[in-house]
């Protein structure tokens, strides 16, 4: 389950956050936080019980339900909730967020700065869930999106960084390449297909001595591929194995399709089903028509390799 609501420090400015979770518990914690950048919604006052807050009016902010406190933006509706409005709220590992958070503030959107501050010092090692809890509950104020006619449901997207074993030479069964961008690249508009790289020899010259790293399995490149960037467990050379980054560099300038589109498309998914699992699935049981798959989507992304500075980061 993914549950979408805004979150703003008292006072300031209004800050999406998002969080995911699974069943009646968030389990993941804060995954992103994505700042608004025009005028704020109205100045509430603190929370320290569970209360909807009633929002104070001001002239210089987005028309509000004076009734509801809501906040009608675009055509989007944000409706004043209180935390325990959340699934899972009163029972998710709240203090595992942290990390997120401070990475989150090290470029601290507008009106944040002061509660960065905060939580860069609200931290100590008897920081317990019912802390951190209690901190945000303080310091932020949740919205529930809606539609500009009140409906909740809606699809929401996001990124993640996905860890994958590689080997830095073919070996094995590790021979799909992730491959830095060719030095032609430039040269033709758009470029080689995903298909063509593939299996054309004139495409394939272009891409020698490019690889950055070898996978085992065409999916987890496309997963990389798809998020744009994430973390290698690169068995070298050597036999060492360490942690490296790789990060979006450029793409074949193809539009990217969906391969659960495609499936969907196909009619061997119905919509609904169309998961990364589930798509892993079709591809372990369809085996002949992986390429078939996988060439729906004629985009290619190039990397680069990246430096962790903190591989203890949350994936």
């Amino acid at each position: 389950m993914t549950i979408r609501f805004l979150a703003r420090p008292r006072p300031g400015a209004r800050v999406t956050m998002l969080l995911r979770g699974s069943g009646a518990a968030i389990l993941g914690g804060l995954v992103a936080w994505l700042a608004a950048c025009s005028s704020p919604p109205p100045i509430t006052s603190p929370v320290p019980d569970d209360r909807v807050p009633a929002a104070t009016p001001a002239t210089t902010q987005p028309p509000a339900d004076t009734a509801t406190g809501a906040i009608m933006r675009g055509r989007a509706r944000w409706v004043p909730v209180r935390w325990n409005d959340l699934p899972g709220w009163d029972s998710d590992r709240s203090a595992e967020l942290w990390p997120a958070l401070l990475r989150g503030c090290d470029k601290p959107a507008p009106g944040w700065a002061g509660v960065c501050a905060q939580a860069r010092a609200a931290v100590t090692p008897a920081f317990s869930d019912e802390a951190a809890r209690a901190w945000l509950q303080q310091r932020l104020q949740p919205y529930r999106v809606e539609t500009s006619d009140g409906l909740t449901d809606g699809l929401i997207t996001g990124y993640f960084e996905p860890l994958v074993d590689a080997s830095r030479t073919p070996r094995g069964a590790f021979r799909v390449p992730l491959y830095m961008p060719p030095a032609d690249l430039a040269t033709r508009k758009p470029y080689w297909t995903r298909q063509q790289l593939d299996t054309s020899a004139l495409a394939q010259v272009s891409l020698r001595g490019r690889a950055l790293a070898y996978v085992a399995d065409p999916l987890d490149a496309l997963i990389l591929q798809i998020q744009g960037s994430g973390r290698l467990n690169v068995t070298e050379p050597d036999g060492r194995r360490r942690l490296m980054r790789v990060a979006f560099a450029a793409h074949n300038d193809h539009p990217y399709k969906s391969v659960g589109r495609w499936l969907v498309e196909q009619g061997e998914l119905r919509a609904e089903q169309a998961s990364w699992p589930a798509i892993k699935a079709w591809a372990r049981a369809n085996p002949k028509r992986l390429n078939e798959m996988l060439w729906s989507n004629a985009r290619v992304v190039f990397f680069r390799e990246e430096p962790l500075p903190d591989p203890q980061l949350p994936i």
